[in-house]
């Protein structure tokens, strides 16, 4: 499958390396190692000028040692999950998980390392591996996004979805927000960062954008209130009425039956 990048154009980019964010709620999750490199070196540029507020050179500076490491380190993370079509009809797409030390096993193949892939380049990789053991394998690799969904969910947790699906698709694999006090106030952040508005989601969900239009990735936290609780105040006052209400029911009661026995 080839893996869609999510990218403006060049002049996007280096507008955007003024502040140390990209215009719209994207993001490089998607990007090949050049275009990767051409936003650090833009982002370098702009901090060695010493341009920007405050905030802004410390969410650039975030940004530049995030990217560097993405190039050293990869994507890919201890438990973060894939799919990989053999193509054999009637056979479904094998589930493989990344295990410790960014490691991932095939069948009854020897382990083979991730450590410095980027999800751009996790097709070529596994192929690569794939034709250690298979002569010309035609294989998709489908690369699944673990996101964590938190609060008002029907089923809050974490889940790896699909991002070529769209974003209110993910949201029903929680099990939707309706149990939620506020359903349509969704943000979605980013370590301690949000990333994604209120009014964002809101568009991104009307516009049918997918996961990885939106460039999320595994890790992104998706919130929404929690469900409508009582306090322990007024769930202590609901109990005095129902108490109350309980007593004078009864005393009703016997005073019916008394006028009833006269």
């Amino acid at each position: 499958m080839h893996v869609a990048v999510l990218l403006g154009t060049v002049a996007a980019v280096a507008a955007g390396a003024q502040t140390g964010r990209q215009s719209g709620p994207m993001s490089l999750a998607y990007a090949t190692r050049a275009q990767i490199t051409h936003r650090l070196d833009s982002l370098v540029q702009v901090d060695q000028q010493g341009l920007g507020k405050p905030k802004d050179k410390k969410a650039r500076a975030a940004e530049i040692a995030r990217l560097r490491s993405r190039l050293t380190d990869g994507d890919f993370q201890t438990g973060d999950r894939f799919l990989v079509d053999f193509g054999a009809p009637g056979q479904r797409p094998d589930t493989v998980i990344v295990l410790d030390s960014v490691k991932i096993a095939m069948v009854n193949w020897p382990a083979t390392s991730l450590h410095g892939v980027l999800r751009s380049e996790l097709q070529g990789a596994v192929e690569k591996y794939v034709a250690a053991f298979v002569r010309e394998p035609r294989i998709r690799v489908y690369p699944l996004t673990r996101l964590q969904f938190v609060g008002g969910f029907g089923r809050p947790g974490v889940y790896a979805v699909d991002p070529t699906r769209p974003l209110s698709d993910a949201l029903m694999v929680a099990g939707g927000t309706q149990n939620s006090s506020k359903p349509d106030k969704v943000t979605i952040h980013r370590g301690d960062d949000e990333i994604m508005s209120q009014k964002s989601v809101e568009q991104a969900i009307a516009e049918g954008a997918t996961v990885q239009d939106l460039g999320l990735e595994s890790g992104d936290q998706i919130e929404v209130p929690r469900p409508r609780q009582v306090n322990s105040f007024g769930r202590g006052r609901l109990q005095t009425i129902l108490f109350s209400v309980s007593i004078v029911t009864a005393v009703l009661a016997f005073v019916r039956a008394s006028y009833a026995g006269q």
